[in-house]
């Protein structure tokens, strides 16, 4: 009996654990030349709309803290809609952002954000911005250089 066991625990101490082998690799995000454009675009296009509308929180009207680009319909849904200005707020990420895109129908701040977005879009914003999007053609890299040059063109003017 205790010869069995030890024999057993021989081949227990043998086996050793090694790090499992992933049969797919992972996605490498950012490495292609269209999504390093559309980065560089994002920036562009954040600053072009502070230089346009301020240095001002659209939605709560307080000075800007670190301010981002909200769209108001979402950019992975509506591609086409990603640079359009209609489309964009200059936001704090809190309470604004988060919100809108994390809480429900309903909650104070979602309520608040939907109403001011009203105001400043129309009651009417989403048929607007869905009909823009469905006219609108697709987005190519040519058209994401031409869009490029057009940012940094209105950044240089004062």
């Amino acid at each position: 009996m205790l010869g069995l066991w030890w024999i057993q625990n021989k081949e227990r101490q043998k086996m050793k654990r090694t790090p499992l082998k992933r049969k797919t690799p992972l996605r490498k995000y950012g490495k292609s030349e269209r999504s390093k454009l559309i980065k560089d675009l994002d920036k562009l296009f954040r600053l072009v709309l502070i230089k346009k509308r301020g240095d001002i929180d659209e939605i709560t009207g307080n000075p800007g803290n670190r301010l981002g680009t909200f769209h108001i319909m979402p950019k992975g849904a509506y591609p086409r809609l990603r640079y359009s200005e209609r489309n964009c707020l200059l936001v704090n990420w809190f309470p604004a952002h988060f919100s809108w895109h994390h809480d429900n129908p309903g909650h104070k701040t979602y309520d608040m954000v939907l109403r001011r977005i009203k105001e400043l879009r129309g009651d009417d914003y989403v048929e607007k911005l869905k009909m823009q999007e469905t006219m609108a053609d697709k987005i190519s890299m040519s058209h994401l250089r031409l869009l490029k040059c057009v940012f940094e063109k209105e950044l240089e003017e004062k």
